[in-house]
């Protein structure tokens, strides 16, 4: 902070500054040249006339150099409104000074968790094939999906994107694909398996993302393919245009779509309405860390 008499007599000088001006450019010398000394400094300017006769024109070749240095205050914490100077007070309005006076209030609380609602799609990871006879519902995840979902869930949990709610499908698939991915979590969230949500179609995966509670604020579902991918297509309107092309092509196995929405209630949601915050594959992440 700045002490409120230096800015006084920074106001002082500048003031004579401009007075003598007026003076320099008439070619006479300045009538009170001892306003410009400083503290310690004598001016040296003090004698200077033109031409050697006070009030007469100069020489036009003449060169005059007028120097004014502010010698720096200590600092210190002081009232907002003590950082105008007192001459100038009249020139700020009320709210401005009030304004000032505040300048010192804690930031805002995050508005995300009141304003703002976040969806996660995230598709199951790599399954076994379907043998003959095998029940789809009963597929489980092969080596390599374990190992994605879990990549996925460290990534969650290292970034603190911690859903409020989860919701599967009740595959196998599914369903251990956020078994090794909520490993990362310290506390895991809950998690509701919806029967709905196998091989359901994106109007599906709409209706059920819209009965949401209220306190729900980020809800991350655990899917699957077209109607996830179809979905996020639907929803998406803005954000990344390299990462909302590359969703556009594919929501590969253990994909991750984040996506925001500018609503304080679920039941508003629509198309079109969402913001891709990111995109996440297995595939990206290892190459990010290559």
């Amino acid at each position: 902070m700045v002490e409120t008499d230096a800015l006084d007599n920074a106001a002082d000088i500048f003031g004579k500054a401009w007075k003598h001006e007026t003076q320099v450019a008439a070619r006479r010398g300045p009538g009170d040249l001892s306003c410009f000394q400083n503290r310690d400094r004598p001016s040296p300017l003090r004698d200077f006339t033109g031409d050697g006769q006070t009030g007469q024109p100069g020489a036009d070749h003449a060169n005059i150099n007028i120097e004014i240095k502010i010698q720096p205050w200590a600092s210190r914490t002081c009232n907002a409104i003590r950082l105008v100077p007192t001459r100038f007070h009249a020139s700020f309005s009320a709210p401005i000074i009030a304004r000032l006076s505040h300048s010192d209030e804690r930031h805002p609380k995050d508005i995300h968790s009141t304003t703002m609602r976040r969806l996660l799609l995230f598709r199951h990871a790599k399954a076994e094939r379907s043998e003959p006879g095998m029940e789809d519902r009963a597929r489980k995840l092969v080596e390599r999906g374990r190992k994605d979902a879990a990549r996925i869930g460290a990534y969650l949990s290292s970034h603190t994107l911690i859903p409020d709610q989860v919701v599967t499908s009740p595959s196998a698939r599914t369903q251990e694909t956020w078994k090794f991915a909520a490993a990362a979590f310290r506390s895991p969230p809950r998690v509701t398996p919806v029967d709905r949500l196998y091989d359901a179609t994106a109007h599906t995966i709409l209706g059920i993302v819209k009965e949401s509670a209220p306190a729900t604020h980020t809800l991350l579902i655990v899917g699957h393919n077209p109607g996830l991918h179809e979905l996020a297509a639907m929803l998406v309107a803005a954000g990344d245009i390299e990462a909302r092309e590359r969703l556009r092509e594919k929501l590969p196995t253990a994909g991750l779509a984040i996506i925001d929405f500018a609503l304080d209630d679920w039941g508003k949601l629509h198309p079109q309405c969402g913001r891709l915050e990111r995109f996440v594959t297995p595939k990206s992440l290892a190459a990010a860390a290559s």
